[in-house]
């Protein structure tokens, strides 16, 4: 079970340290974790140009 825990910290912080890489000021990087049934979402979102930017980049 100890694995389990540090695999899911090391998700965590990959994913965290993606969504802080600003390479557009216009579209957001967002994480989503649901610990309970270990789904973790990187989303980008926002606006470029008259575009909508919305969808999932990686789903584990």
């Amino acid at each position: 079970m100890a694995k389990l825990a540090e695999y899911r910290q090391y998700i965590q912080n990959l994913l965290k340290q993606h969504a802080s890489m600003v390479w557009d000021k216009r579209i957001q990087a967002q994480t989503i974790f649901d610990l309970e049934n270990n789904h973790y979402q990187l989303i980008y979102v926002g606006w470029r140009d008259q575009n909508r930017i919305y969808g999932p980049v990686l789903h584990l």
